[in-house]
């Protein structure tokens, strides 16, 4: 149940996101076309598919955002400093975002 007080930013929360989450992966798409050898629709499939596969291991298998994290992540690997990475700039910008109203 949603108070009264929230159904506006639950709203705005919801009917943004698919353009937010299509603006961060197309980035996400574009920093891998550069930094490879791939085609633009290479890159965009994997990228996709990632997002794909992604949205149903939280929802069909009702996993968590950390439970996700927790199975790819490796201590001192690649995806362990990516999310220290984002950990330190994500937060100000998603703030930013949810804050525009």
């Amino acid at each position: 149940m949603m108070d009264e007080e929230d159904l506006e930013f639950g709203s705005d929360l919801t009917s943004c996101s698919p353009a937010f989450i299509a603006e961060i992966f197309s980035k996400f798409a574009e920093m891998g076309l550069k930094n490879s050898n791939f085609t633009k629709e290479e890159v965009e499939d994997m990228v996709i598919k990632t997002l794909y596969g992604t949205a149903k291991l939280l929802h069909e298998k009702n996993m968590h955002f950390e439970d996700v994290i927790s199975r790819v992540e490796t201590p001192g690997g690649i995806t362990e400093e990516g999310i220290k990475i984002l950990d330190k700039e994500l937060p100000k910008t998603f703030n930013e975002l949810l804050n525009l109203s």
